[in-house]
């Protein structure tokens, strides 16, 4: 019976640890991920552009004039947006891209841009891989 019991005492405390390692990773791993405060969704209608702050702006598929692959973009300067790290978000304006609505990392050397009737919208996501990947299923729903 005491056998059973130290299994019993050894098999929770092997529980409780693995637990705590899942809760620190879970805790740590969002900050290797930052995206400076902002956020960038996808859904089958369109994708949802959200500030530091707090604001939103969605763009539709349908609404999509044209949509192109920036590579080794200049994005400019601020024209009101701003800047957390190399993180852009809000109005931005350069020479090659114009003015546009930014939500992008200066670190991924490409962007896709999004005409739209309402303007302009510059963005990558996660990784220069997956910038291309989202940029060729975007193309799909167009």
């Amino acid at each position: 019976m005491k056998k059973n019991e130290n299994e019993n005492r050894l098999f929770n405390i092997r529980n409780i640890a693995f637990l705590a390692v899942i809760l620190i990773l879970a805790s740590v791993l969002p900050m290797f991920r930052s995206t400076g405060g902002g956020d960038l969704a996808f859904d089958e209608t369109g994708f949802t552009i959200t500030d530091p702050s707090g604001k939103t702006e969605t763009v539709l598929y349908r609404d999509i004039t044209e949509l192109t692959l920036a590579e080794d973009a200049d994005y400019g300067d601020s024209a009101g947006g701003e800047a957390s790290g190399r993180y852009h978000f809000g109005a931005w304006k350069s020479e090659g891209l114009g003015e546009y609505t930014a939500c992008l990392s200066s670190k991924i050397p490409c962007a896709i841009v999004a005409d739209t009737g309402n303007g302009r919208y510059v963005f990558n996501y996660e990784s220069e891989n997956t910038t291309r990947r989202l940029f060729e299923e975007i193309n799909k729903y167009l």
